[in-house]
């Protein structure tokens, strides 16, 4: 979970991709050719010339079908969002029942949850009808004394509002409803039942060039839409992207999105070491290009099986990161040689789209240009060209289909195969950190504008001692 600011999440992969089988992994806690790529979005060429800036300008200033169908696309899912605005009331929450435990860590646990006596609705079943199976969603309990111990109460707020705002888009989880008893916070949310693109990449090492467009495009459009509102996402790793049981990505966990103004930054050094942009490093903070820098780095980790800057110390991965963005023509060079060593190699557009995203430069980053923003990263060559390699044909990205939820995932993920996490005895123990006993009058001014305050019997966690290992990466202030 990305709240969490101060736990070890630590996980073994054993990937059949030789390029993998060396490393232990750790969870964390149209451009059309090179040449194109190292002269505009790789951080190894010149700037461009006068004339191509023009031609660029008047290219983007020209109409733009798939930025308008994906913006329709998104004003049709926040109204049909806004249709089931009050479908969550009091009288319902107070009949959810809580079920099994399905993971946690910081000072948050995830349990599956139903509401007694209602039916698989069309949410819950791809034909839409009717039986005796209740919709399963997922219930995210947040201890209140644990929440102020770590100062942590805006971060929460921050989260709500977030989830709140980009709830009606098809490709982050969607947050129903918020409520609260005397001790805990309750986020009622969509149950993605799919795993996350970790457990993906634990299962397969990595995944083909096609299947990694795909992801990066449907992650994009979610982070499109996350800077739309003035949010900075800031954690973006593989264990925040969830499947759902069709195997659409989800981006979960906002714990670390932050507002920022049109041309502010936030300067809180947190998340990922291994997708830690390259500015934040320097003292400049972190805009919204920094997430497409990290969105790089996870598409560099789907097709190669690990992330492009990664060491046994943070400060070395620091380090690394750093003489990329130094290293010019040769650093981004470099990066492509390892692209290109793949088992089946990267496509050149792939390459060119990757080291774009992947550009030291926030400038002339792919999808933060001032000439274009993402949609220049919609019409690069990854997204806008025929993936036609060894025998395999994809069809270029449909953005507006992609943005209606139209297109097929590449992946269709087993039912729930992923073990059971417990929680660290201190995330179901909160005295084992000295934090005072129940708040009651005390926390209710903190938390007044969660959720109403209901005492649900279903759901109430006791927070008792719990055996258990946390195994995800570590997300953290750095």
């Amino acid at each position: 979970m990305a709240l969490a600011t101060h736990e070890e999440r630590l996980a073994h992969l054993l990937a059949a991709n030789p390029l993998t089988d060396d490393h232990q992994k750790e969870r964390r806690p149209s451009f059309n050719s090179l040449d194109r790529c190292a002269s505009d979005g790789d951080g190894g060429g010149s700037a461009l010339t006068l004339g191509e800036q023009l031609k660029k300008i008047a290219l983007l200033a020209a109409p733009d079908p798939a930025m308008d169908g994906v913006l329709a696309a998104e004003k049709a899912w926040a109204a049909a969002a806004a249709a089931r605005a009050g479908e969550w009331s009091p009288a319902r929450l107070q009949r959810l029942v809580r079920g099994k435990l399905l993971g946690g860590g910081g000072f948050a646990s995830v349990w599956a949850c139903t509401v007694h006596g209602e039916p698989l609705s069309k949410e819950g079943s791809e034909d839409g009808g009717g039986g005796a199976e209740e919709t399963v969603y997922a219930l995210k309990a947040l201890h209140k004394g644990r929440i102020l111990a770590l100062h942590a109460a805006p971060r929460v707020a921050l989260e709500k509002e977030a989830l709140g705002a980009l709830s009606f888009h098809p490709y982050v989880t969607t947050l129903h409803a918020t409520f609260q008893d005397a001790s805990t916070l309750y986020f009622i949310m969509e149950r993605a039942t799919g795993g996350d693109m970790f457990s993906l990449l634990e299962r397969r090492g990595n995944v083909p060039e096609p299947h990694a467009r795909h992801y990066v495009a449907c992650v994009g459009l979610a982070l499109r839409a996350l800077h739309d509102r003035g949010l900075v996402y800031r954690d973006l790793k593989p264990e925040n992207v969830l499947l759902d049981s069709a195997g659409h990505p989800l981006l979960a966990d906002m714990g670390f999105a932050q507002q920022v103004s049109p041309h502010g930054r936030t300067h809180s050094r947190c998340g990922s070491e291994e997708y830690a942009p390259p500015e934040l490093l320097d003292g400049r903070g972190r805009a919204p290009a920094a997430d497409l820098w990290c969105l790089g780095v996870l598409a560099f980790e789907l097709v190669v099986g690990r992330p492009p800057f990664m060491a046994s110390k943070p400060s070395q991965t620091f380090e690394k990161i750093r003489a990329h963005a130094v290293g010019g023509a040769a650093a981004a060079a470099e990066l492509r040689e390892r692209l290109c060593a793949v088992p089946g190699g990267v496509t050149e557009a792939g390459a060119a789209g990757i080291c774009g995203l992947l550009d030291p430069d926030e400038s002339r980053r792919l999808g933060c240009s001032v000439y274009g923003g993402f949609a220049e990263m919609m019409h690069h060559g990854w997204f806008a060209e025929v993936y036609n390699r060894k025998g395999i044909t994809c069809p270029a990205v449909d953005w507006p289909a992609l943005a209606r939820k139209e297109v097929p995932p590449p992946f269709v993920p087993p039912e729930d195969l992923r073990p059971v996490e417990p929680p660290a005895d201190d995330v179901l123990n909160p005295h084992a950190y000295g934090l005072p006993g129940e708040g009651g009058d005390t926390w209710a001014p903190q938390f007044d504008k969660f959720g109403p305050t209901l005492d649900v019997p279903g759901v109430r966690i006791d927070w008792n001692p719990k055996q258990g290992k946390r195994l995800r990466r570590k997300t953290a202030e750095f």
